[in-house]
């Protein structure tokens, strides 16, 4: 994959997690949520890689393993 098209698919996911955070904002009730953004979206791939990430990193590092069975 070229860079050009490798950056352009890049930022249409981050541009993706963005909305999912902002929808999560939107219509969390929670007061974590709504005060503190304490929260973050990521994008996995079919293996379980980490592929797009929130705005929160932290909240990332258990994700992967998470969804593996």
């Amino acid at each position: 994959m070229d860079i050009i098209t490798f950056e352009v698919i890049t930022a249409r996911l981050d541009g993706i997690v963005r909305e999912m955070e902002n929808a999560v904002f939107r219509t969390g009730y929670s007061t974590i949520v709504r005060e503190s953004h304490d929260f973050s979206c990521g994008i996995l791939d079919a293996k379980g890689r980490l592929v797009a990430r929130g705005s929160h990193p932290g909240h990332m590092g258990g994700l992967p393993v998470s969804i593996q069975g």
